[in-house]
């Protein structure tokens, strides 16, 4: 039986991340072999599946559902709405749906434009005077280019977004602030990878357009008429503890429910038959509400129409309008056309599958786990389903996998040595010895071997993942990589996508050199988040990586001692969300500013107060607080007397979050050994904060 590996980001991960949200400034490094369930690979019916993924996959629920024409065939649900409440999940509970999101704001422009308020066409400009950038080729970008991933945009702006229990719209409203000193990493157009910012910005379009929020326009134009009673966003008014409950996985408590501001991106709730509902519309079966013209316009494949890898259908990514996939693996490979898109928020995950053809449509919500996953118990429903009705003849077919043997590998392959890039890393590609080497990417990730297999291809032994190398007509030259993934109980998906991008050496001068080796590996805190925050938990520090002997930082080009900026033209997905790293001093204290985040560094963190008196008060810029844990023997305890409406935040000795009092609801806390802690709320808040040492206070 084959393991389920996922490949460290810095290299071969970014197929587990390619929908939804992903936030490669916390590069995952982390290899995880075993993810082996107890039940083996036979054929298991849709309950048996889900209980698999609430049982070993790390759902705390998960709910489906299928619709044929018209019909819902099938829904049922697997693990429990809340671990403290003896109370059953039930088909009218509702979750995030992350990206899945993205198909609401296409609609609901597609929409728009049948009514002839838009046109596909058109700069967005056009629409949204307003929006401008430090990139005079924004002018070019087009409503269509926001709906395929082809704006050229850097990806997305985080700040703010993902929040507990605060439906706080800022991210939304500040988008266009935050664009207006961005540049542009590609020429619009040119190529498609997957960007959240230019949904946010579409969200922007059609509330322009139709003179109303996001929010209205899809309660009036589709879900009241078609009858969507559990379709919510963030902004409606409905009973909260219908949302299946969250948890992460350094805390006992349940969460406070997820809130996503950026609506139109990523903030919708949904219930899995709803769902289903929805993606009748999405394919032309409610002609009354959306136009079959419309629906099959988004089925198009628009990936394309820019720079793309050859032989890339069958694929978990070939984008349409929205869509993440207009070719979905494996029903591709039996001549079927199958629809996907996939979504992640930080707690919820889904999947949407259509089959327009068949009038088919499965989906799959769950609380934890992940979209693949999801996706996967949505292929093997359908699959099931179209078995038992006859609607197919036999299993869908699946890849043959077989070990490969070295080759002599052809000497002009070693050209293809050097440094090679991503969003967020660069790693150095070795080839010779008929070999193609990847050296270890940081600690748990060892030397990855592919070896010469003929045919201009380089294999992992087993022949489960393909690597190979392109040179586009934009002049780059990129490493392909085709990888057959078998997740046990499920069957086997593939990812084909380009993984990196050959960047040149960047020699530095001693001085600029110097600055950046003091950086290397230090960790930088989050100021400018909300007391709400879920990044605060989940990604409040980042530790800088440089690669000082090619000249980069998290992937950018170093430029000088306090600037680095993205260079990655990557189509796809490997190269989404790129960013510029900009850092600046103040009275001795060194920030980072990137995307639209401000960091600290630790080096710029004190401690906190030893004694009975100590106070925190919010200062005028508004920061987040940061103290380390006082040095000393004994086990610290803190007790803070705070405002409403503020967090205290405490994160261990590896920066993992611990204590977030937003979720914890308590006053008293135990200080881990070389942590920190954060205080963060509004201008003038006042915490009064007492620490001593808890042997004294027993």
């Amino acid at each position: 039986m084959k393991r389920v590996k996922k490949y460290a980001a810095a290299f071969l991960g970014i197929w587990m991340t390619a929908s939804g949200f992903y936030l490669p400034v916390q590069a995952d490094t982390t290899m995880v072999e075993d993810v082996v369930p107890a039940a083996e690979t036979e054929a298991m019916d849709t309950a048996e599946l889900a209980d698999l993924l609430t049982g070993q996959y790390g759902a705390a629920s998960v709910q489906y559902a299928l619709l044929h024409e018209g019909e819902i065939v099938g829904s049922g649900s697997s693990g429990v709405y809340s671990r403290t409440e003896n109370r059953a999940l039930t088909k009218e509970n509702m979750y995030g749906i992350g990206s899945v999101s993205k198909m609401y704001t296409v609609a609901a422009a597609m929409k728009l434009a049948e009514q002839g308020k838009i046109r596909l066409e058109e700069p967005v400009f056009t629409y949204l005077p307003e929006f401008e950038m430090a990139d005079e080729r924004y002018k070019k970008i087009t409503v269509q280019m926001l709906m395929n991933h082809s704006s050229g945009l850097a990806g997305t702006s985080y700040g703010n977004s993902f929040l507990f229990g605060d439906a706080d719209s800022y991210a939304h409203d500040h988008l266009l602030e935050h664009l207006k000193n961005q540049r542009l990493k590609a020429e619009p157009g040119e190529i498609a990878v997957y960007c959240n910012d230019g949904f946010t910005l579409l969200e922007l379009v059609v509330e322009k357009v139709s003179g109303m929020s996001l929010t209205a326009f899809l309660q009036e134009t589709f879900f009241a008429p078609a009858g969507l009673m559990a379709s919510k966003t963030p902004q409606d008014s409905f009973d909260r503890s219908l949302l299946a409950k969250t948890y992460l996985p350094l805390f006992s408590q349940e969460t406070p429910e997820d809130t996503v501001g950026i609506i139109g991106t990523g903030g919708i709730y949904s219930s899995a038959e709803d769902l289903c509902r929805f993606g009748e519309i999405l394919v032309g079966d409610q002609p009354e509400i959306l136009s079959k013209e419309s629906a099959l316009r988004m089925m198009e494949p628009e990936y394309k129409n820019g720079i793309w890898p050859e032989n890339a259908e069958n694929n978990s990514i070939a984008y349409g309008l929205g869509w993440d996939t207009v070719s979905l693996y494996p029903f591709a490979e039996a001549g079927i056309k199958a629809l996907n898109k996939g979504g992640d928020t930080m707690l919820y995950h889904g999947s949407l599958v259509v089959l327009p053809e068949y009038h088919i449509t499965a989906a799959v919500l769950s609380s934890g786990g992940s979209s693949l996953f999801d996706t996967m118990l949505a292929v093997k429903m359908i699959e099931q389903y179209m078995l038992q009705e006859g609607l197919l003849d036999a299993p869908l077919p699946a890849a043959t996998i077989t070990p490969v043997q070295k080759q002599p590998m052809p000497e002009e392959f070693k050209e293809y040595s050097g440094v090679y890039g991503a969003a967020g890393n660069t790693i150095q590609v070795i080839v010779d010895n008929d070999e193609l080497r990847v050296p270890p990417a940081g600690e748990g990730v060892p030397e990855q071997i592919f070896v010469y297999a003929g045919d201009a291809k380089f294999q992992t032994p087993d022949g489960s993942v393909i690597l190979s190398f392109e040179t586009k007509e934009n002049g780059h030259t990129y490493l392909l990589m085709d990888s057959y993934i078998q997740i046990p109980g499920f069957g086997m998906t593939r990812s084909f996508s380009y993984n990196a991008q050959r960047v040149e050496a960047n020699p530095l001068s001693e001085e600029v050199l110097s600055v950046w080796q003091e950086r290397n590996g230090k960790n930088y805190f989050l100021l400018n988040e909300k007391y709400t925050s879920q990044l605060m938990v989940l990604m409040a520090s980042q530790k800088m990586t440089v690669d000082t002997e090619n000249g980069y930082a998290m992937g950018c080009k170093i430029i000088d001692g306090d600037q680095a900026v993205n260079v990655m033209q990557i189509p796809m997905s490997n190269g989404r969300d790129t960013f510029d790293l900009q850092f600046e001093k103040e009275e001795g204290k060194e920030y980072l500013y990137t995307r639209d985040m401000t960091l600290i560094s630790e080096d710029g963190i004190l401690p906190i107060y030893d004694g009975m008196d100590g106070i925190c008060t919010i200062q005028a810029d508004g920061y987040t607080r940061w103290y380390k844990v006082p040095e000393g023997e004994g086990t610290k305890q803190m007790k803070v007397s705070a405002p409403q409406k503020t967090a205290i935040f405490i994160y261990d000795d590896k920066n993992n979050c611990v204590v977030n009092s937003v979720i914890t609801g308590t006053d008293t806390f135990t200080l881990p050994m070389n942590g920190k802690i954060a205080f963060s709320g509004a201008v003038g808040d006042v915490f009064e904060i007492s620490v001593y040492d808890a042997a004294e206070e027993s």
